[in-house]
């Protein structure tokens, strides 16, 4: 059975670390790049600390097979708007799908609106790689989010 709990992402970081680099090896347009996977431990340490870290972990009885992390703060333009957005969602490939009737992605999007409700947020953005839009444009959608703004990049 598939679990969700908010939790400390740096208590969890022996976990989350080879997680991580199947995340990475499956996705990041940085390692294609040349760029090494690493985390800024400190700075997610003191977003934490500062209580501007969400960290979800999705779990199968006690495993960690996926996690959601995302940044909560005031919107720069709009200091009365509680935002929260999205950092990173991953699931374990082997773990997407039905998990007898338990879908994990929906399962840490469901999580983490629930979590910035908790927290007076109002606003919570959410992007994916153009590449994974199929499957992850699907589950925004189905846990309604809506097209806001679109993000580009120019590597140099």
């Amino acid at each position: 059975m598939l679990t969700t709990y908010i939790e400390s992402f740096i208590a969890n970081r022996q976990e989350l670390e080879p997680i991580f680099i199947l995340h990475a090896k499956e996705i990041s347009e940085h390692v294609k790049r040349g760029y090494n996977l690493a985390p800024d431990w400190k700075k997610y340490q003191r977003l934490e600390e500062a209580g501007e870290l969400i960290f979800i972990s999705l779990r199968n009885q006690g495993e960690l097979i996926g996690y959601m992390t995302a940044f909560i703060a005031p919107a720069l333009h709009y200091k009365g708007c509680l935002q929260v957005a999205q950092d990173l969602i991953y699931v374990v490939p082997s773990y997407r799908g039905n998990q007898n009737g338990q879908y994990g992605g929906d399962m840490l999007i469901l999580k983490m609106k629930q979590e910035a409700k908790k927290r007076g947020a109002k606003l919570v953005t959410a992007g994916y790689k153009i590449k994974r839009a199929k499957h992850m444009r699907n589950l925004l959608e189905r846990n309604e989010f809506e097209d806001f703004e679109n993000h580009m990049v120019c590597w140099l």
